[in-house]
């Protein structure tokens, strides 16, 4: 006779199981994670904003700011209006690129200054403030070679450009000029003359981005707009940026347009970041904390309670909520069930064929085995009382020996 030795072995908890023993653990390794992700991408150099002199994309101006460096332009790109902090206004131009997601004081601070200015996209807040009134703005004018037709010499040296948008000038002052006009009446450019600097609008914002720039005579233009003075602050307008430009008059101090709306700009720039984090810790803490659901375990009740007594307690229920008609579908399905086990009608039976069995074997009419079984619901007690009576006699009957 052999022995055989069983040995039981204890099975080992499964990763799930294992990880919900150590939720810290789980925790921080999910907020590292995150955080190096949030890290690597905010540390990325490349520049995706449209219009952006650093952005290498085809929506990006990187290739201009370089050509303007290459023709001894000082370029430097701020990312807020107050860090612009120029110095002299009279050598440097402010461009400012996708001004339609400037606030209103912010365009008009930017209107005050006392250089040249130009703007990279049209701008009805804008033209108004030159004298246009009811501008018209078109986001998409149908390609096309369209010469310069007006006087100045910037856009005259570029010939032609391709217009792919531009702006209504139909009506306004006379001293502005609007170039590169369509058959449908939409400019692609506009240079308005001030008492200090001069006002450039590039409607048709195409021809400055990389993927355009080497077209017909985008170059020649965008250099000419932007190269007049010997430095260049380029800023690309920011919807979460609520500050105003910054720049020194002629007494070297800052003037009124630096204070306007100044109350507007009262969240630090470490706010948006801040809440992230605070959130992200939120979302962290309720994974940790939070009630965990597994799967459904059966468990004995602890006491055990008659079967009388839940049928009372149900009743006091349906009694309390004045719910007649469930408590008289349920006494009718009981009902029909025990007699139908006694008739041999199988619960898979229609109404119809309880009815025939029962009419059959009892002899009752069966309109009144049809109201009893499946008549109109009791809407009071009173009613729900003789719907049992007639359901304990229809039932004595049927069980009658």
């Amino acid at each position: 006779m052999t022995t055989e030795a069983h040995t039981r072995v204890a099975a080992r908890p499964g990763a799930v199981a294992t990880l919900r023993k150590h939720p810290l653990v789980v925790a921080g390794v999910l907020l590292a994670f995150i955080l190096l992700g949030v890290l690597a991408v905010m540390a990325q150099p490349t520049d995706e904003r449209p219009l952006s002199p650093a952005n290498p994309g085809s929506d990006g101006a990187r290739a201009v700011a370089q050509l303007l460096g290459e023709h001894g332009v000082d370029v430097s790109n701020p990312q807020t209006l107050s860090a612009t902090n120029i110095q002299d206004p009279g050598s440097t131009t402010l461009i400012v690129s996708v001004p339609s997601d400037l606030q209103s004081y912010q365009i008009d601070a930017l209107m005050e200054y006392p250089g040249d200015l130009v703007f990279l996209g049209a701008d009805r807040t804008i033209l108004q403030s030159l004298g246009i009134t009811d501008p018209d703005i078109s986001t998409y004018v149908a390609d096309g070679r369209t010469d310069a037709q007006c006087d100045d010499a910037d856009a005259l040296a570029a010939g032609t450009i391709n217009v792919t948008a531009g702006f209504g000038t139909h009506s306004g002052a006379a001293q502005y000029q609007a170039c590169f006009t369509t058959p449908d009446g939409y400019s692609a450019y506009l240079v308005a003359p001030r008492d200090s600097g001069t006002v450039r609008i590039i409607g048709s914002t195409s021809i400055v981005t990389n993927e355009h720039l080497t077209e017909e005579g985008h170059a020649a233009l965008a250099l000419r707009a932007l190269s007049h003075q010997d430095a260049a602050v380029w800023y690309v307008a920011d919807i979460f940026d609520s500050s105003v430009p910054t720049w020194l008059d002629d007494t070297n101090d800052l003037p009124p347009s630096a204070e306007v709306e100044a109350d507007a700009d009262m969240l630090p720039p470490w706010f948006i970041p801040m809440l992230f984090m605070l959130g992200l810790t939120v979302l962290m803490a309720g994974l940790w904390r939070g009630r965990r659901f597994g799967p459904l375990v059966p468990e004995p009740l602890p006491v055990i309670v008659p079967g009388a007594e839940a049928v009372r307690g149900r009743a006091r229920l349906y009694r309390r909520a004045r719910a007649a008609h469930h408590a008289a579908a349920a006494l009718r399905a009981s009902t029909a069930s025990r007699m139908g086990a006694r008739l041999g009608v199988p619960r898979s039976g229609t109404m119809n064929a309880l009815i025939d069995a029962v009419h059959s074997a009892t002899g009752i009419p069966r309109d009144h085995v049809a109201r009893t079984l499946g008549g109109p619901p009791p809407s009071n007690d009173a009613e729900l009382i003789d719907l049992i009576a007639d359901l304990d006699a229809l039932e004595s009957e049927v069980h009658r020996p």
